[in-house]
């Protein structure tokens, strides 16, 4: 089974999805794959439910992504099957928030111009130079050790990914209830592969798919809670930030998904199409 996915693969056990149901032989994975999204060339449209800002909850995100990528949807056509793969599961992963080891006191979004953040790339570092601060590029492993040198200030990450890898006992605070980006995970088996299958079996994964998509995200979200709850336990400060605040990130968000569309259509993507379809999925499953 081929697999797409983000930048980040750690997830606590609490999030994984439930085990899908015995398959016959025939319906065994191909070889797997994994690529970014916003950084690879092969799926950059997947990217839209990546951007900043835009969706509320992983099951919202996750739900409106597998709308627009399965039967017959504008990702479905435009992005899996010229690369011969059959989506069955899609993931949001949870927002990314704003988390802080530095000890300047954030308040407003004006605080966090300058400060050193570690992203993952594409929309995240737009985003990022958009408020002021500066997006760092670093691979997970070396977070730590920068976080309690002093030489990064910060990272956009789930609280999940943060828990996992033990960031929270050098946390001072990080932010609640807003969206900074997220990663998007399908699992996929290839269409050949797909089309050999018999119908019983084809029927079966397709279910199973989105059975899996639907439970899945729902632990996503305790799995995040719960993880956030511990972090706060460990001493970190959520960052209130007011309304004119939010209208700064607001703003921000908007400015990089006007980006994003601009720059797949200029590499004659459907970037607004896919825009316009992911918006009105993510309205329909409110």
């Amino acid at each position: 089974m081929a697999r797409s996915r983000s930048s980040t693969s750690r997830r606590s056990s609490s999030a994984r999805p439930r085990t899908w149901p015995s398959l016959p032989r025939s319906a065994s994975p191909t070889s797997p794959t994994s690529c970014h999204p916003i950084r690879r060339t092969k799926f950059p449209l997947t990217a839209v439910a990546e951007l900043p800002g835009i969706f509320d909850s992983e099951c919202q995100g996750s739900l409106a992504f597998y709308k627009v990528s399965h039967n017959g949807s504008i990702l479905e056509t435009k992005e899996f099957a010229p690369n011969q793969l059959r989506p069955l599961v899609t993931l949001a992963l949870p927002a990314y928030q704003v988390q802080l080891a530095t000890s300047r006191d954030v308040k407003t979004a004006k605080d966090l111009e300058g400060l050193k953040i570690r992203t993952t790339g594409g929309a995240m570092d737009l985003m990022m130079r958009s408020i002021g601060g500066v997006p760092v590029r670093m691979a997970a492993p070396e977070i730590y050790e920068s976080l309690t040198r002093g030489t990064l200030d910060g990272l956009i990450f789930s609280y999940q990914s943060s828990a996992s890898y033990d960031f929270g006992k050098i946390r001072k605070s990080g932010t609640e209830g807003l969206n900074f980006g997220t990663a998007i995970f399908t699992y996929s088996i290839g269409e050949l592969k797909f089309k050999s299958l018999p119908e019983s079996v084809r029927k079966a994964l397709a279910e199973a798919g989105e059975q899996t998509t639907h439970e899945a995200c729902k632990r996503f979200e305790d799995g995040e809670k719960a993880a956030a709850d511990k972090i706060k336990s460990q001493g970190m400060k959520v960052i209130n930030f007011s309304a004119d605040d939010k209208k700064v990130f607001d703003t921000a968000f908007k400015s990089v998904a006007q980006d994003w569309v601009k720059d797949v259509d200029k590499r004659g993507k459907p970037g607004t199409d896919v825009f316009k379809a992911f918006t009105e999925a993510l309205a329909a499953t409110h």
